[in-house]
């Protein structure tokens, strides 16, 4: 890499990486704890959700059956066990739903997080190239200001600290760039997923309500 002509550090360059390293180490933690809440949850909805919801439709679908044992036959107790049976489907639905819901909403999020923490893992290395180079810059610095060190040789030194700072700063505005176009994308994805997921439960249990007419 090549620094530009002309260049120039500024004086705020070295806070400016050393606070997002910090940063990273922030992120690095909370990307964790969503990867692990995103595989808790896709785990949930293919056991724990799927499951429950198919107990409920077991009940209704149990009581229809009572219902359809009674021996006084009725037009109306029919009407009540196909609709009492169209509640235990519609149940039995959104228990599937479920199923396959991580696809569509804690599924990217995990796998976005899974690529995150291999990008972030990189970055304590990176910090620690730069941290090496400004500590051998200063401690170059002090020689040349002690006479012990030729201006020639502080030059390059300097040179190749610049070289190093601006690849770590490049690296750094690139890495916001894609982490905000990233989770920007993932968190419309997410919503999206969660949203659908809800409008389908609320048309489902409307079109089970719609069995049951009200009372005249």
């Amino acid at each position: 890499m090549q620094v530009p002509e002309g260049a120039t550090i500024s004086p705020d360059t070295e806070n400016r990486l050393e606070t997002f390293a910090r940063f990273i180490t922030k992120m690095d933690d909370s990307t964790k704890n969503i990867y692990a809440v995103s595989q808790e949850f896709a785990k949930r909805y293919q056991s724990f959700y799927k499951r429950e919801f198919g107990k409920v439709a077991g009940i209704f679908n149990g009581l229809s059956e009572a219902f359809l044992s009674s021996p006084v036959r009725s037009q109306a107790n029919q009407s009540l066990v196909a609709a009492i049976k169209r509640t235990s489907a519609q149940y039995e639905a959104v228990g599937k739903l479920f199923d396959e819901q991580h696809w569509h909403d804690f599924g990217p999020l995990a796998n976005l997080m899974h690529e995150y923490r291999g990008v972030l893992d990189a970055w304590p290395e990176i910090s620690a190239v730069y941290r090496g180079a400004i500590a051998k810059k200063k401690e170059h610095q002090k020689a040349f200001a002690e006479g012990r060190l030729e201006e020639k040789a502080m030059a390059g030194i300097n040179h190749r600290a610049d070289v190093v700072t601006y690849a770590t700063l490049a690296e750094m505005n690139h890495f916001e760039e894609e982490r905000i176009i990233d989770y920007s994308r993932v968190m419309r994805t997410f919503l999206t997923g969660q949203l659908n997921l809800y409008k389908t439960i609320v048309a489902n249990l409307e079109d089970a309500l719609a069995a049951f007419p009200p009372e005249q």
